[in-house]
């Protein structure tokens, strides 16, 4: 087994190294190169079937190649063989499991879930990634969280100098509806599509700060 340092990674406070650099297009492909290794870790998963669960800064580390690795496999379940169930079918399993500012809104509320869950969580994660901060932070104990982000649908604002195909990776992964979510190995077609598009090399990652959202 590989070893690794266990770094974690993307902690809120962290200054964003493009605000003192200059190449910051390098800064921003190097955070998308992260962010893809990642997915591929959770579209292996899901191949085999199995729901990570717990997918936070804490759980992402570097191991001593400097990739990206997922640590903690406490919370991963393995669904019910393909064959049994179709595309999309949900599965009752224990709710709120994983850290509540990444939570699927589907197992925030106790309902059926699937990997579908992951990739709302992958969403936000790559959200912390390009911003160097995590959303909600101001209401995170208050009953506005769960009226505005869990049942109305918020979502942290997306910066328009993010790359194009960032910006809607984001805002379909993110989907209240979990069934208009795009696969996990979908999202490492479009994470492949952000690196390599010219246009989609612009540094958003160089603004320190990120505009909050107007219910906050």
């Amino acid at each position: 087994q590989q070893k690794s340092n266990r770094v974690p990674l993307f902690k809120r406070g962290r200054k964003s190294a493009a605000a003192a650099n200059p190449k910051a297009q390098a800064l921003m492909t190097e955070t998308l190169r992260m962010a893809s290794e990642i997915a591929a870790a959770l579209a292996y998963l899901h191949s085999e079937r199995i729901i990570y669960r717990d997918l936070k800064p804490d759980n992402v580390g570097l191991d001593l190649e400097g990739k990206c690795k997922i640590f903690d496999f406490g919370l991963a379940r393995r669904l019910p063989s393909a064959s049994q169930k179709k595309r999309n079918d949900t599965y009752q399993m224990t709710g709120k499991s994983g850290s509540l500012i990444l939570m699927a809104p589907e197992v925030f509320k106790g309902e059926p879930y699937n990997e579908k869950a992951d990739v709302y969580s992958f969403a936000m994660l790559l959200w912390n990634m390009l911003a160097l901060d995590l959303p909600y932070l101001d209401f995170i104990k208050k009953r506005a969280f769960e009226t505005k982000v869990m049942g109305q649908g918020m979502r942290p604002d997306v910066q328009g100098t993010w790359p194009k195909h960032a910006q809607i990776l984001l805002q379909r992964a993110w989907a209240q509806d979990y069934a208009k979510r795009p696969s996990m190995k979908e999202i490492c077609s479009m994470l492949k599509e952000a690196t390599t598009t010219p246009t989609g090399a612009s540094a958003g990652a160089s603004r320190g700060y990120v505009k909050r959202s107007s219910f906050m």
